[in-house]
């Protein structure tokens, strides 16, 4: 018995020493040192090291999963946070993971408390303002980047941000001029572009639209949102067949496009075939509802992950 206790011990060490150093143990290797650490604090609760290691390893799975396992990520991430409620860069993390998620008001709390302990850090700033913006809170959002970008002008994405609230304010001559300001700083800032056309677009400046979503598509062809634009120019400009074309690529490259099918819908009533509008239509308002209820499924994976904090952990 004192023998395996000191191997794992020596294990969990090694581990800590790995970590230190910038090695990089595999995904087992983690996974297995979680279980050990959770065995050593059972016998020790108080244990400041032990709790420390785990809290370092527990971010190091959230990091290797947060790509193609965001929910895991999520679910390592709410452990580590229990474990170490004050520390500025797990809140961060856990916004960030659950930003991905689209959870935006779990992760809003989570930076206000890190902003307490690093005033004006920008990088909380800026997932604040995303996670404030994706709540609908556009006022909230639009301060927060504009403090963003008074301590980072030269950065192009706070630029973005702020011209994307903006827009989403109606205020449309300043969102054009943040815009502006983000080509400025980097020209290959193709969203910016796609931005600009689109508020040429409810500006019925239909010319600069359709040249703004040119641009986007000729550096990127795969840019659906920029190819939907042109399919909304040439319908608004009585083109069907060319908006049919145009919306129908759309459908290739993303078949779960809800505006697209929408405008074809349109298009197609236009055009006069009746049955695939309707059928259009149906896809749309199908999609429209499946959007609706994916933060619902979302919080349902999100749920069973608070229960894998430690039992000690847990409030009564």
């Amino acid at each position: 018995m004192k023998i395996a206790r000191s191997f794992c011990k020596l294990s969990m060490l090694l581990l800590a020493v790995q970590l230190v150093f910038g090695q990089n143990p595999d995904k087992r290797q983690l996974e297995e040192a979680v279980g050990r650490y959770e065995a050593s604090l059972k016998q020790d609760p108080g244990n400041v090291e032990v709790k420390s290691q785990l809290v370092r390893v527990l971010r190091a799975l959230a990091a290797e999963a947060i790509i193609n396992d965001p929910e895991k990520a999520l679910s390592h991430l709410i452990r580590a946070k229990a474990l170490a409620p004050a520390d500025a860069e797990i809140l961060f993390e856990f916004a960030m993971a659950a930003l991905r998620l689209t959870l935006h008001e779990d992760a809003a709390p989570a930076l206000v408390e890190a902003l307490t302990y690093s005033p004006d850090e920008p990088r909380f700033l800026y997932a604040l303002a995303r996670a404030r913006m994706g709540m609908g809170d556009l006022n909230e959002a639009e301060r927060l980047f504009r403090r963003y970008t008074e301590l980072r002008p030269d950065d192009a994405t706070g630029q973005y941000g702020l011209g994307y609230v903006l827009a989403g304010l109606r205020r449309n001559k300043p969102a054009r001029l943040a815009f502006e300001r983000s080509l400025a700083l980097r020209p290959d800032q193709s969203e910016s572009d796609y931005q600009i056309g689109l508020l040429d677009l409810a500006e019925g400046n239909l010319d600069a639209a359709e040249a703004r979503f040119t641009k986007v598509l000729a550096r990127y062809r795969t840019h659906t949102g920029a190819q939907l634009g042109l399919g909304r120019v040439y319908f608004n400009r009585k083109e069907y067949e060319a908006a049919r074309k145009s919306l129908e690529h759309v459908l290739e490259l993303d078949p779960a496009q809800q505006q697209a099918h929408y405008y074809l819908s349109l298009t197609f009533a236009r055009l006069g075939n009746k049955e695939a509008a309707t059928r259009e239509a149906e896809i749309s308002d199908s999609l429209e509802r499946e959007q609706k209820n994916l933060r619902r499924t979302i919080l349902k994976l999100y749920a069973p992950a608070e229960d894998a904090r430690p039992a000690t952990e847990r409030k009564p």
